[in-house]
């Protein structure tokens, strides 16, 4: 379930998940992962998200990048199929890269 407000002097209520597009290669990049995380708009039609399947030296995270179309409250979500930026863990770990969601 998602929140909106409909201005900054409205309550929150409930909503509508997003109309989204998920791009195949995800679930192959990220195996097992935890779904998307974390996400941040840089404007109102693009948003960057983190996916992770972990916090071991196996684990991959990756930061996604969507686009939308539309106006509000009826913007469609398609999401890049190849991610902005990956990190294994064990780059993160044995190489002291930052995680994905901190750059």
């Amino acid at each position: 379930m998602s929140y909106m407000k409909a201005n900054d002097d409205s309550e929150w209520t409930t909503g509508r998940s997003l109309d989204f597009t998920a791009a195949y290669g995800v679930d192959q990049k990220v195996p097992n992962n935890f779904g998307r995380s974390s996400p941040s708009l840089l404007d109102e039609n693009t948003m960057y998200y983190s996916v992770t399947n972990g916090q071991s030296k196996e684990s991959m995270s990756c930061v996604y990048r969507a686009t939308a179309v539309g106006r509000f409250p009826d913007k469609r979500w398609t999401e890049d199929p190849e991610p902005a930026y990956c990190i294994s863990g064990r780059d993160r770990y044995e190489n002291g890269a930052p995680d994905p969601i901190n750059v």
